[in-house]
This record gives C-alpha cells, sequence and structure tokens, in this order.
C-alpha cells in the first residue's frame, strides 16, 4: 500500500470511494455527487494537503482534509476519512491517519480537528489511542417543517432575507463558537447556497438564521442577548420554514450538547435528537 497525496484523484473517484466505505455503516451513507462537492467545498476540502491509499492505481482509503485558522492556530480539519470495503480491518485507516499528521505538521500546521459520531467507538478509541482530546459534544436535531408546534407569537420584530449580513455584529449575538463547519469561513466560502433571516427591531438587527437552501441544515442561529425570552428565534425558524416543499427538513446541526436553552427550544418546537458527535482535537506538536 502506498500513502500518497490524493490529489492524484479526481473528485469522482474519491466520492466514489466515499460512497462504497460508508455504504455498510452503523446509518448507510449514499452522497449525490452534487451534494458531496458542495459539503467538501464548504469545509474547505483540499486534496493537496488530503492523503489517499492506494494499492497500485487503485483508491483503497482517503483522509480529505482542509487547512485554516481555529482558535488562532494553523489548523488541519479533517473533511471526510474512509476505507474501502475490501480494504476494511487491515490496519488502512491508522497508517493513513499516521502519514496525515507527519504530512500536517510538515506542512506546518499546529493542530488536528475532527468530528465522530459518538456510537462510532470503533473510530472514537482509535482517535483517542492517537492522541487526540474531546473538546466538546455536539448534539444534532431534525424536524419536517410540517411538525414543527410554534407557540403563539407576541413580538413585533421584522424578519426578512439579508444579503449583506454583518459578521461582526452577528458574533455580538453568540454564547458559543460554532463548529468548523458551522463557522463564518465556512458559509462564506458557499454563500450562494444559503439564505440569511434577520429579524429587526426600529430598524435594528436583533436576531439572525442561517439555511442551506437545498438540504434545510441550519448551521446559526442567535439572538441578542436583551431580546432572548421574546420568541425571536421562534418567529425566524418560522420565517424560514414557510413556503418549503413538502417533506422538507430543518436540521440544526453541532449544537453544543451542554447548552440547555437551544436544546430545550429546539425539543418545544418539536425537532428530535439524531445523532451525537465530539469534537475532537490532538496537538501535531
Amino acid at each position: 500500500m502506498e500513502y500518497k497525496s490524493l490529489s492524484n484523484s479526481t473528485t469522482e473517484e474519491v466520492w466514489e470511494g466515499f460512497n462504497d466505505a460508508f455504504s455498510d455503516y452503523e446509518v448507510p451513507i449514499q452522497m449525490p455527487l452534487e451534494k458531496f462537492i458542495n459539503v467538501g467545498k464548504r469545509r474547505g476540502a483540499d486534496h493537496a494537503i488530503s492523503l489517499g491509499a492506494y494499492d497500485q492505481s487503485r483508491l483503497a482509503g482517503f483522509v480529505v482534509n482542509a487547512g485554516g485558522d481555529w482558535q488562532e492556530k494553523k489548523t488541519i480539519y479533517d473533511c471526510f476519512t474512509g476505507v474501502i470495503r475490501d480494504y476494511q480491518r487491515k490496519g488502512v485507516a491508522t497508517q493513513m491517519l499516521e502519514e496525515s499528521f507527519a504530512n500536517s505538521k510538515k506542512l506546518g500546521f499546529e493542530n488536528y480537528l475532527l468530528e465522530v459520531i459518538q456510537t462510532n467507538t470503533k473510530a472514537y478509541e482509535l482517535y483517542l489511542d492517537k492522541g487526540f482530546e474531546v473538546v466538546r459534544s455536539f448534539d444534532v436535531y431534525r424536524c419536517d417543517v410540517e411538525k414543527l408546534r410554534f407557540p403563539e407569537i407576541k413580538n413585533t420584530a421584522e424578519v426578512e432575507v439579508i444579503q449583506n449580513e454583518d459578521w461582526e455584529l452577528f458574533k455580538t449575538f453568540w454564547d458559543i463558537t460554532p463548529s468548523w463547519q458551522n463557522s463564518i469561513e465556512s458559509i462564506k466560502r458557499v454563500r450562494e447556497t444559503f439564505e440569511i433571516f434577520a429579524a429587526f427591531d426600529k430598524g435594528n438587527c436583533i436576531g439572525y438564521l442561517i439555511v442551506e437552501t437545498a438540504t434545510g441544515d441550519i448551521p446559526q442561529i442567535a439572538v441578542h442577548k436583551d431580546y432572548r425570552q421574546q420568541n425571536i428565534a421562534t418567529s425566524l425558524i418560522k420565517k424560514a420554514s414557510e413556503n418549503r416543499r413538502q417533506g422538507y427538513r430543518l436540521s440544526f446541526l453541532n449544537i453544543n450538547s451542554d447548552y440547555s436553552p437551544y436544546c430545550d427550544f429546539l425539543k418545544k418546537l418539536g425537532a428530535e435528537l439524531i445523532v451525537k458527535q465530539y469534537e475532537m482535537i490532538k496537538s501535531l506538536h
């Protein structure tokens, strides 16, 4: 087995490998090519800093990485890691990670960041063994728009789609820092795929929500601290759910598990917890 830059493979080859690798996963994943490309672009996937495992010319496994600044340190983010079924349980994943760590360190990266589903104990234990530490626990909620339960809304906020977002203002509304795939940088990479709804009181923005139009993913929602407990978040979600196709789902991604105000709010709306993840990080020093 040879381990080398993933730039030796096309996006289509990696996509085919991804669908093969995750076809017998705990929750089988089959991702259309267009979505695979968009998810990779949003996360910042870069084949030049990624790694492939090759059996002669055949792609046997892959570590698709992104690079950027995270918590003021130059960081690698693991977008996708997988091994083709024919090569699973042969130590390929372990060796790929080791090679990826060494290559990332050589490129000057300081940290290595990833997320893992909490029930995927095999991967979780591998990461612990390789020196990763848990940073945060994340929850993912989902709800069909037809099943959302909205309370009576008494605020007078006006909610509308905006084209020119003020990120510095939005950050003042935060209680928690978004995960890599929910970050401002990730949204900017594919800004055209998102709608941003803002709530206004007397012309002042007091809250916002971002939704990926095609998928219903909501990477960010936040409300000014002086306007909480006034159904502003409810107004934003209600507006974002209007005039959607039948079966349209909203997904609330990577919410800090210990941030009870948000989790409790989503449960009251009728959203269901569908998966839990760990955010994990490893120092490359």
